[in-house]
Protein backbone atom coordinates (compact mmCIF):
# COMPACT_ATOMS: atom_id res chain seq x y z
CA UNK A 1 0.00 0.00 0.00
CA UNK A 2 1.40 3.38 -1.08
CA UNK A 3 1.23 6.41 1.60
CA UNK A 4 -1.09 7.97 -0.51
CA UNK A 5 -3.53 5.01 -0.06
CA UNK A 6 -2.34 4.65 3.82
CA UNK A 7 -3.25 8.49 4.47
CA UNK A 8 -6.29 8.46 2.58
CA UNK A 9 -8.22 5.08 4.45
CA UNK A 10 -6.61 7.01 7.76
CA UNK A 11 -8.75 9.94 6.90
CA UNK A 12 -11.85 8.11 5.94
CA UNK A 13 -11.46 6.34 9.38
CA UNK A 14 -10.86 9.90 10.81
CA UNK A 15 -14.18 11.28 9.71
CA UNK A 16 -16.30 8.16 10.43
CA UNK A 17 -15.26 8.63 13.67
CA UNK A 18 -16.10 12.51 14.01
CA UNK A 19 -19.49 11.24 12.08
CA UNK A 20 -20.03 9.08 15.07
CA UNK A 21 -19.12 11.80 17.77
CA UNK A 22 -21.08 14.61 16.29
CA UNK A 23 -24.54 12.27 16.38
CA UNK A 24 -26.58 13.20 19.06
CA UNK A 25 -27.09 11.10 21.77
CA UNK A 26 -30.37 8.97 21.44
CA UNK A 27 -33.14 10.54 23.29
CA UNK A 28 -33.94 8.99 26.63
CA UNK A 29 -37.34 7.52 26.64
CA UNK A 30 -40.25 10.01 26.96
CA UNK A 31 -43.14 8.84 30.06
CA UNK A 32 -46.26 8.07 28.12
CA UNK A 33 -49.31 10.69 29.53
CA UNK A 34 -52.98 10.01 29.35
CA UNK A 35 -55.19 11.95 27.49
CA UNK A 36 -57.54 14.31 28.72
CA UNK A 37 -60.05 12.40 30.75
CA UNK A 38 -62.47 14.86 31.36
CA UNK A 39 -62.98 15.86 27.44
CA UNK A 40 -62.52 12.58 26.25
CA UNK A 41 -64.46 10.40 28.76
CA UNK A 42 -67.39 12.14 27.58
CA UNK A 43 -66.55 11.96 23.85
CA UNK A 44 -65.91 8.33 24.17
CA UNK A 45 -69.42 7.92 25.88
CA UNK A 46 -71.35 9.73 22.80
CA UNK A 47 -69.00 7.04 20.79
CA UNK A 48 -70.59 4.20 22.23
CA UNK A 49 -74.01 5.52 22.41
CA UNK A 50 -73.68 5.47 18.39
CA UNK A 51 -71.81 1.92 18.51
CA UNK A 52 -74.17 -0.38 18.36
CA UNK A 53 -75.09 -3.13 20.49
CA UNK A 54 -72.57 -5.58 19.12
CA UNK A 55 -69.30 -5.52 21.60
CA UNK A 56 -66.95 -6.10 18.95
CA UNK A 57 -67.60 -3.14 16.27
CA UNK A 58 -68.07 0.21 16.44
CA UNK A 59 -64.63 1.10 18.32
CA UNK A 60 -61.42 1.87 16.74
CA UNK A 61 -58.08 0.97 18.61
CA UNK A 62 -57.45 4.41 19.91
CA UNK A 63 -61.13 3.88 21.13
CA UNK A 64 -60.50 0.86 23.13
CA UNK A 65 -56.75 1.97 24.40
CA UNK A 66 -58.79 5.02 26.43
CA UNK A 67 -61.77 3.16 27.39
CA UNK A 68 -61.15 3.72 30.85
CA UNK A 69 -61.36 7.13 30.82
CA UNK A 70 -64.90 7.07 30.32
CA UNK A 71 -65.44 4.42 33.17
CA UNK A 72 -66.54 7.08 35.00
CA UNK A 73 -68.09 10.43 33.75
CA UNK A 74 -69.78 13.18 35.86
CA UNK A 75 -73.37 12.85 35.62
CA UNK A 76 -73.50 9.49 33.78
CA UNK A 77 -73.78 5.74 35.26
CA UNK A 78 -70.46 4.14 35.97
CA UNK A 79 -69.51 2.30 31.95
CA UNK A 80 -69.65 -0.90 33.44
CA UNK A 81 -73.63 -0.97 34.41
CA UNK A 82 -74.08 0.63 31.01
CA UNK A 83 -72.50 -1.29 28.15
CA UNK A 84 -71.66 -4.98 30.76
CA UNK A 85 -70.45 -7.04 27.96
CA UNK A 86 -68.08 -4.40 25.84
CA UNK A 87 -66.20 -3.79 29.51
CA UNK A 88 -65.72 -7.60 30.04
CA UNK A 89 -64.37 -7.97 26.25
CA UNK A 90 -62.28 -4.88 26.82
CA UNK A 91 -60.75 -6.53 30.31
CA UNK A 92 -60.71 -10.25 29.30
CA UNK A 93 -59.47 -9.72 25.30
CA UNK A 94 -58.68 -6.81 24.18
CA UNK A 95 -56.63 -5.16 27.29
CA UNK A 96 -54.32 -8.81 27.23
CA UNK A 97 -53.75 -8.86 23.80
CA UNK A 98 -52.64 -5.27 23.30
CA UNK A 99 -50.20 -6.00 26.08
CA UNK A 100 -48.96 -9.12 24.75
CA UNK A 101 -47.75 -7.59 21.42
CA UNK A 102 -44.39 -7.29 22.51
CA UNK A 103 -44.19 -3.49 22.16
CA UNK A 104 -43.46 -2.23 25.44
CA UNK A 105 -43.79 1.66 24.44
CA UNK A 106 -47.16 0.75 22.95
CA UNK A 107 -48.14 -1.55 26.09
CA UNK A 108 -47.34 1.40 28.66
CA UNK A 109 -49.70 3.72 26.44
CA UNK A 110 -52.50 1.05 27.23
CA UNK A 111 -51.77 1.09 31.00
CA UNK A 112 -51.09 4.70 31.68
CA UNK A 113 -55.01 5.39 30.24
CA UNK A 114 -55.71 2.37 32.51
CA UNK A 115 -53.69 3.66 35.22
CA UNK A 116 -55.58 7.60 34.41
CA UNK A 117 -59.24 6.03 35.05
CA UNK A 118 -58.24 4.54 38.02
CA UNK A 119 -56.91 7.65 39.49
CA UNK A 120 -59.71 9.82 38.05
CA UNK A 121 -62.64 7.34 39.13
CA UNK A 122 -61.16 7.31 43.02
CA UNK A 123 -63.80 9.03 44.48
CA UNK A 124 -66.16 6.47 43.36
CA UNK A 125 -64.92 4.30 46.27
CA UNK A 126 -67.02 0.41 46.26
CA UNK A 127 -67.20 -2.87 44.25
CA UNK A 128 -66.31 -1.12 40.74
CA UNK A 129 -63.63 0.52 41.82
CA UNK A 130 -62.12 -2.50 43.73
CA UNK A 131 -62.56 -4.61 40.94
CA UNK A 132 -61.02 -2.21 38.41
CA UNK A 133 -58.19 -2.44 41.08
CA UNK A 134 -57.63 -5.51 40.64
CA UNK A 135 -57.21 -5.71 37.02
CA UNK A 136 -55.10 -3.08 36.57
CA UNK A 137 -52.64 -4.80 38.90
CA UNK A 138 -52.58 -8.22 37.16
CA UNK A 139 -52.10 -5.74 33.97
CA UNK A 140 -48.92 -4.95 35.50
CA UNK A 141 -48.01 -8.61 36.13
CA UNK A 142 -46.33 -9.32 32.66
CA UNK A 143 -43.79 -6.32 33.24
CA UNK A 144 -40.71 -7.28 31.95
CA UNK A 145 -37.32 -6.08 32.21
CA UNK A 146 -36.70 -4.25 28.09
CA UNK A 147 -35.46 -0.86 28.18
CA UNK A 148 -39.13 0.10 26.89
CA UNK A 149 -40.64 -0.90 30.42
CA UNK A 150 -38.88 1.14 31.85
CA UNK A 151 -41.73 3.43 32.81
CA UNK A 152 -43.76 0.33 33.79
CA UNK A 153 -41.01 -0.85 36.49
CA UNK A 154 -41.10 2.31 38.25
CA UNK A 155 -45.01 2.40 38.46
CA UNK A 156 -44.66 -1.24 39.44
CA UNK A 157 -42.12 -0.36 42.56
CA UNK A 158 -44.45 2.84 42.70
CA UNK A 159 -47.06 0.40 44.21
CA UNK A 160 -45.15 -1.92 46.01
CA UNK A 161 -43.76 1.35 48.52
CA UNK A 162 -47.40 3.29 48.84
CA UNK A 163 -49.82 -0.03 47.61
CA UNK A 164 -51.31 2.25 44.44
CA UNK A 165 -53.57 -0.60 43.45
CA UNK A 166 -55.03 -1.00 46.83
CA UNK A 167 -57.60 1.89 47.01
CA UNK A 168 -57.74 1.55 51.08
CA UNK A 169 -54.12 2.36 51.06
CA UNK A 170 -53.32 4.26 48.17
CA UNK A 171 -53.66 8.03 49.37
CA UNK A 172 -52.25 7.01 52.68
CA UNK A 173 -49.31 5.74 51.23
CA UNK A 174 -48.86 8.45 48.67
CA UNK A 175 -48.80 11.20 50.77
CA UNK A 176 -46.47 9.95 53.23
CA UNK A 177 -44.08 9.51 49.80
CA UNK A 178 -45.30 12.82 48.99
CA UNK A 179 -44.00 14.18 52.08
CA UNK A 180 -40.69 12.23 52.15
CA UNK A 181 -39.52 14.16 48.96
CA UNK A 182 -40.29 17.66 50.84
CA UNK A 183 -43.92 17.57 49.69
CA UNK A 184 -42.26 18.93 46.28
CA UNK A 185 -44.62 17.86 43.54
CA UNK A 186 -43.16 18.26 40.03
CA UNK A 187 -40.17 16.48 41.29
CA UNK A 188 -41.97 14.01 43.02
CA UNK A 189 -44.03 12.89 39.63
CA UNK A 190 -41.07 13.02 37.31
CA UNK A 191 -39.94 10.70 40.01
CA UNK A 192 -42.59 8.11 39.84
CA UNK A 193 -43.18 8.56 36.24
CA UNK A 194 -46.63 10.12 36.95
CA UNK A 195 -48.11 12.55 34.45
CA UNK A 196 -47.84 16.22 35.02
CA UNK A 197 -52.10 16.79 35.71
CA UNK A 198 -52.16 13.90 38.15
CA UNK A 199 -53.15 15.98 41.03
CA UNK A 200 -56.16 17.32 38.81
CA UNK A 201 -57.60 13.65 38.82
CA UNK A 202 -59.87 12.26 42.23
CA UNK A 203 -56.54 9.97 43.89
CA UNK A 204 -54.30 13.32 43.36
CA UNK A 205 -56.69 15.21 44.82
CA UNK A 206 -57.25 13.39 47.67
CA UNK A 207 -53.72 12.63 48.36
CA UNK A 208 -53.47 16.27 48.58
CA UNK A 209 -56.04 16.56 50.91
CA UNK A 210 -54.00 14.04 53.09
CA UNK A 211 -50.08 15.49 52.75
CA UNK A 212 -50.65 17.61 55.80
CA UNK A 213 -52.29 15.16 58.21
CA UNK A 214 -48.63 13.03 57.30
CA UNK A 215 -46.67 13.42 60.27
CA UNK A 216 -43.36 15.20 59.40
CA UNK A 217 -40.26 12.30 60.71
CA UNK A 218 -38.60 13.89 63.82
CA UNK A 219 -34.66 15.20 63.06
CA UNK A 220 -32.28 12.20 64.65
CA UNK A 221 -30.88 13.55 68.14
CA UNK A 222 -27.29 14.55 68.01
CA UNK A 223 -26.66 11.77 70.17
CA UNK A 224 -28.19 9.04 68.47
CA UNK A 225 -26.71 9.98 64.92
CA UNK A 226 -23.27 10.01 66.55
CA UNK A 227 -23.81 6.42 68.00
CA UNK A 228 -25.05 5.10 64.26
CA UNK A 229 -21.47 6.46 63.24
CA UNK A 230 -20.01 4.86 66.04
Amino acid sequence: MSAAEHWSQTAAAVEALAAQLRRPDPAPPVDPVPGDAQRLGVLLRQRLAQAGADPRRGLARAEWRRLPLAFWVDGEDPLPLVEPERIALYWQQVLPAALARGDAAAAARWRVELLAGYANGFDQDGPLLRSFAASLARSWAGVGDAPGDAWARRIAALDRATSLFTPSKAVAGLAADLKAHDGLSSGWLARHGLWPDFFRSALGRAVMRALPQVPTRPPVPVGEFETCLA
